[in-house]
């Protein structure tokens, strides 16, 4: 049996780096996903698997970022789009500074079940001086199956490029098994064209730590005996990168050659600065060997920081007022005032953490349980509307989902829905913010506003065609909000149709979507157009689109969904997506 890598969509992220979206995890190539800076706790990634068609997964690997690690992940699986996520387990992680947080931790999930949706949940990060933010990040994601392939089979199968750090050796390498300490040199500090190799520095940190040592400095000896041993861990990385660069060149995979490389690279820089650090922490070491001189090494002679002492966090005292509502959203809160009170408002909406762990709750509760006559339905929406423009992200996240739960309880009163237009409008235009936060509110509300317990599906795509109609210029992230947005509702709700094709795929041609040259809007363009041909077959998309275009999707389709991915022949399938006419709210 061999093994397969499942493709995979992410289509839900709490959070996104505006350098690192979600969608790169789609990508062996990127550098991976990170959440937003100092973002809140925990972060969700759902991924929809082979296309939201259940599939058996043996196992998932992950590949944590070397600063930005979380705590803990958990993984939840679900068979099917309408079933519910059910918890795995979770995998702890490690906090990286025995490495110097020069290495990557490579964890291996055994799944074994038929998932349609994989969804990880990433605990609170370790901190540490790099990790400034208090970001989580993820360099990859893989989903491994078994099938009975041909091993020439055109079928994509990735190699498994993960460079997990190497375990720390237990003993000393014997002197058969330490020769890779000569394979690889790095440069000299301070001598200019001077290599040094492994075993050189190894032997130079060794002779540091015995002066340390006779000088009766423990820590600094403590310290280098770190470095020893992170030094040899670097050595055996090396080797193993090696073999598989050796490997994949064999195999004419030159752009994974090229990546082991570029990874090499960055170890062999590790070992440059290990290198340093040593010279500077110990002037009087005596000289590296030189192949090509043996004069004494020039030392580069620093005082050692001092630590300082820091008052605990304990003994900082915790506010318990909260600052005052931002003045439009204060204001549209007095109308709402008879059912919630302003100061559990004004708590849930604090800059403070520990107020609005305690308001928020208190908040969620009475909404929960106000009653439906309490207030007139628009009013709560003109409210909630005036939250949904604020600037400030903590408005924002109980401004969307006191929205989300209010549509689901007050749907069915008269007149409610009819006042919705104007809050999916506000909140499509907040899909270009600044913040990668507000963005992320902005869509997560709007997917859940789709669901059939709230507004449904065509109303979202009726409030994207008018945004379409009526918006002249666009920034580019509001282009992407709108083709992922687009993506999902196509591929998860199956609620876009040819009809709506005839607007919206105008509209992104003429603000060149497709080729944009923001790499994330040309890659989201590439996945609306592939979901569009097997959802509702070329016949919706090749009016738009020029003869070359076409080849190239019709390749990537093919590529992604086999040789029966277009579903032209599925003539019932279109014919019914037409039917499913949009209702306006």
């Amino acid at each position: 049996m061999l093994k397969l890598q499942i493709p995979f969509l992410v289509t839900t992220a709490s959070s996104e780096d505006d350098d690192h979206p979600s969608i790169h995890l789609q990508s062996s190539t990127s550098q991976g996903w990170q959440s937003s800076k100092l973002c809140e706790y925990p972060q969700e990634l759902v991924l929809m698997v082979n296309h939201g068609n259940a599939v058996r997964v043996s196992k998932c690997q992950l590949l944590m970022h070397q600063t930005k690690i979380p705590s803990r992940v958990d993984v939840h699986v679900k068979p099917r789009l309408n079933a519910a996520f059910v918890l795995l387990g979770y995998v702890g992680l490690d906090s990286n500074v025995s490495t110097q947080y020069n290495a990557r931790e490579l964890k291996t999930i055994a799944i074994d079940r038929d998932v349609a949706y994989l969804k990880l949940v990433l605990h609170s990060c370790h901190r540490n001086r790099i990790n400034v933010f208090d970001q989580v990040g993820l360099v990859s994601v893989s989903l491994y199956g078994h099938t009975a392939l041909d091993p020439q089979s055109p079928q994509k199968r990735k190699a498994n490029m993960s460079l997990n750090p190497v375990q720390l050796p237990s003993c000393r390498s014997t002197p058969r098994d330490d020769t890779h300490y000569d394979c690889f040199a790095v440069a000299h500090p301070t001598q200019r064209a001077v290599r040094v190799s492994l075993r050189q520095v190894l032997e130079h940190l060794r002779r540091s730590r015995q002066m340390c040592v006779d000088a009766q400095d423990y820590a600094l000896a403590k310290t280098l005996k770190g470095q020893e041993e992170m030094c040899r861990a670097y050595a055996q990385q090396l080797q193993q990168l090696q073999s598989q660069k050796c490997a994949v060149v064999a195999n004419e995979d030159f752009e994974a050659a090229t990546l082991l490389k570029l990874e090499m690279d960055a170890v062999l820089s590790n070992v440059e600065g290990l290198l340093a650090m040593a010279l500077s922490a110990v002037p009087d070491t005596p000289a590296l060997p030189s192949p090509k001189r043996t004069t004494a090494m020039p030392v580069l002679v620093t005082r050692r920081p001092e630590t300082s002492v820091t008052r605990p966090l304990s003994a900082i005292e915790k506010t318990q007022d909260a600052e005052p509502l931002p003045p439009d959203f204060g204001t549209a809160s007095e109308a709402i005032a008879s059912v919630c009170p302003l100061r559990v408002l004004a708590e849930a909406c604090s800059a403070h953490a520990h107020l609005r762990d305690r308001g928020l709750p208190q908040l969620v509760t009475i909404f929960e349980r106000v009653p439906a006559d309490a207030l007139p339905g628009t009013v709560y929406l003109a409210w909630l509307s005036v939250g949904c423009i604020s600037p400030l992200e903590h408005v924002m996240a109980v401004a969307t989902r006191l929205l989300v739960l209010l549509v689901g309880r007050l749907r069915d009163v008269s007149g409610f829905l009819q006042s919705m237009p104007n809050v999916l409008a506000r909140l499509l235009h907040r899909l270009g913010d600044g913040s990668s936060t507000i963005r992320n509110f902005a869509a997560s509300a709007l997917l859940q506003l789709a669901q059939p317990s709230h507004v449904d599906a065509p109303v979202v795509v009726a409030a994207i065609k008018d945004y379409a109609e009526q918006t002249d210029t666009v920034h580019w992230r509001v282009l992407y909000g709108l083709l992922r947005l687009l993506t999902m509702l196509l591929g998860d709700f199956r609620s876009v149709t040819t009809n709506d094709l005839t607007v919206l795929l105008p509209f992104f041609c003429r603000h060149g979507a497709f080729g944009h040259t923001v790499m994330q809007v040309a890659d989201a363009a590439d996945q609306l157009i592939v979901t569009v041909y097997h959802e509702l077959g070329s016949a919706s998309v090749e009016p738009f689109l020029d003869a070359n275009e076409c080849a190239r999707y019709q390749a990537l389709l093919l590529a992604e969904w086999g040789p029966r991915g277009d579903k032209d022949c599925s003539s019932q399938k279109q014919d019914e997506a037409e039917v499913a006419t949009t209702t306006p709210c």
